[in-house]
């Protein structure tokens, strides 16, 4: 039997590649229109809140409304990538769990800049860390087992420079000063520690 309507789809061989050829017109246009508007979306936010960034809290329902999306759900990458855009002209926000965003003040900022990340980066190379045993190192080549050790070493020192320990040692330290502590003086503390920690008790 013979369905003339059909002969398009002779020379495709399987479902997929006959989906993909009618498809991918429509699929292509709907992806571009939703970048775009997402785009869109992004400055709506970052307008807003550089008009409204000493207004103090500005709530989620807010740029909820403006946006015309779920900025406290499953569109807050929005607000994500707005305080990344105005991260970069010096403007700063911190979060109000549950409630919104306010522009970051003088303590909030020194927080962000410092505390903040050093808890994220311990963390991270804590669980970096966990990952390293279920490598199999005899798996790797020379120079991939060399930059396995030289990662681990890296990841360790992060570790311990996060750690209480050098935290209490560099605020011990800076109790004798009011001025921010040298490079060279942070590597000498961090020294000491390693090597009160490696002798035997």
């Amino acid at each position: 039997m013979y369905f003339p309507s059909l002969c398009r789809f002779a020379p495709y061989r399987t479902a997929a590649h006959r989906f993909a050829t009618l498809f991918s017109p429509i699929i292509g246009k709907h992806m571009a229109k939703s970048r775009f508007e997402t785009s869109a979306d992004v400055e709506t936010c970052v307008e807003y809140l550089r008009k409204h960034q000493n207004s103090g809290l500005i709530a989620y329902v807010e740029l909820s409304k403006t946006t015309g999306r779920e900025i406290e759900g499953k569109d807050r990458y929005i607000l994500a990538s707005a305080r990344r855009i105005l991260e970069r002209e010096g403007i700063f926000f911190v979060t109000e769990t549950g409630n919104g965003v306010k522009r970051a003040d003088d303590a909030q900022l020194a927080k962000l800049s410092t505390e903040e990340p050093i808890i994220k980066t311990r963390r991270i190379a804590k669980r970096a860390r966990k990952r390293q045993s279920s490598v199999n190192i005899q798996g790797l080549t020379d120079e991939q087992r060399m930059a396995f050790w030289i990662g681990s070493a890296i990841l360790g020192a992060i570790d311990q420079a996060a750690s209480r320990v050098f935290r209490n040692a560099v605020e011990e330290a800076s109790n004798t000063s009011d001025s921010q502590i040298s490079l060279s003086k942070t590597i000498d503390l961090f020294n000491k520690m390693k090597s009160s920690s490696d002798r035997p008790q």
